[in-house]
């Protein structure tokens, strides 16, 4: 079965550089050496040489905040960093979307003084002046529809990408729009009659829509800005539940990865909130989450009779020094593990593990019972939870120390 492979790396925030220094990462202001970009890359070019091909990708995605607090200086390491990595990946094309901090919505009182017309902001001058931004796979009347319209639709071979500018009013400088992203009435309109039209000419692909802000609730704390929602965020959910094929949407700006179904009637889709690449960790997110990147592996399904998806996830977390598999419950989200649209049967899957491990047992280890049933590939984070619970309930013994994700041996 043909796949696609999508790396992500989200919300790098390039900081704007100090006394001539270069632009790097936040997570690395303090100290160079510790620059995850540059981690990175150095640990595929060690992949390559041994011959694994473990990072390697189709598609680099970015889903916002290439830089921070709209610097400039920043936008352009962290835009040029990023089309680096994609040639590192050997990925065909680069697609972002557009963070509120790539924007420069948080005006200064004194713009709004009388008679300072003069002194007039450009909140989106820097990426402005970039022809492959947001995806080195449009030309220049598809990127100027993104910016017009706030969204924009791109056919790849196998692929069809829905890329949404949540940040779209950010450039009126108002805090009510800065502080949350938002998809207008009118796109929506224009959204639904366009992907009917894409959706009935190929259902034989995937379906990945892209935006910066999470449509669907995503507290991580205790701040009162972490309840705000994103305006038409449910309306956007609902549109893509009618269109009758299974969605995966990717979100950045929250630094914590989740894997969640949004709620809906009969299709919802599949949410994925990628964790920061790059951002300083504080508060609650640095207890339980580090800086990480993604590469999903996902199956060509054909939604012709109804949705369908398979989609395997691959977790690294930076630790400070080097990019580490994600496999502790304080590395973040997990890797390893996925998601099925129609979701997995876990009862039938785990008495067809229990009778593999009676024929030829009594243990495995965990890659060996993934490789005998590879429906364990597609597992969600908070069904893996479950999962500990039903094998013990079912009688498959484990060694599963509790700090782990996944267990090392099953056995019965």
């Amino acid at each position: 079965m043909t796949s696609i492979r999508l790396a992500i790396a989200s919300d790098l925030h390039y900081i704007e550089p100090s006394n001539g220094g270069v632009s790097l990462p936040a997570v690395a202001n303090s100290n160079p050496a510790n620059d995850p970009m540059q981690g990175l890359l150095t640990r595929i070019t060690k992949d390559k040489s041994s011959g694994a091909h473990e990072f390697a990708a189709d598609y680099l995605i970015c889903p916002g905040d290439v830089t921070n607090q709209a610097s400039a200086a920043g936008f352009e390491a962290g835009w040029t960093q990023l089309k680096t990595l994609q040639a590192a990946l050997g990925a065909r094309h680069l697609l972002a979307t557009t963070g509120n901090h790539e924007v420069h919505s948080r005006a200064d009182k004194k713009d709004d003084v009388v008679g300072l017309s003069i002194q007039a902001l450009d909140p989106l001058a820097a990426i402005h002046r970039h022809a492959d931004y947001p995806c080195t796979c449009l030309d220049d009347n598809g990127r100027w529809v993104y910016w017009g319209r706030g969204y924009q639709i791109v056919e790849e071979q196998h692929i069809l990408f829905l890329i949404i500018n949540s940040s779209h009013f950010h450039p009126t400088t108002r805090p009510n729009e800065f502080e949350r992203g938002r998809i207008s009435d009118i796109a929506l309109e224009l959204l639904r009659a366009e992907l009917n039209q894409y959706i009935a000419s190929d259902k034989n692909r995937i379906f990945v829509a892209m935006l910066h802000h999470h449509p669907i609730p995503h507290e991580a704390g205790d701040a009162p800005e972490e309840s705000i929602q994103m305006q038409n965020g449910s309306q956007l959910i609902r549109l893509l539940d009618d269109t009758n094929v299974a969605w995966l949407i990717i979100h950045g700006h929250k630094h914590e990865g989740r894997l969640m179904q949004a709620h809906g009637s009969n299709n919802p889709p599949t949410v994925f909130a990628a964790a920061s690449f790059g951002a300083n960790l504080d508060g609650v997110l640095a207890t339980r989450t580090r800086q990480q990147f993604y590469i999903l592996h996902l199956e060509v399904c054909d939604h012709s009779i109804e949705p369908t998806a398979k989609c395997h996830i691959r977790a690294w977390h930076w630790t400070g020094t080097s990019w580490e598999p994600a496999r502790k419950l304080s590395d973040g989200f997990p890797d390893r593990c996925g998601y099925q649209v129609p979701t997995i049967q876990r009862k039938q899957v785990l008495n067809a593990l229990s009778q593999t491990l009676r024929d030829h047992g009594p243990f495995l280890n965990w890659d060996e019972a993934v490789a005998k049933h590879p429906e364990l590939k597609y597992l969600p984070p908070d069904q893996v939870k479950f999962m500990r619970s039903m094998m013990s309930q079912m009688g498959i013994k484990t060694t599963w120390d509790d700090e782990d994700w996944f267990p090392q041996e099953v056995g019965v």
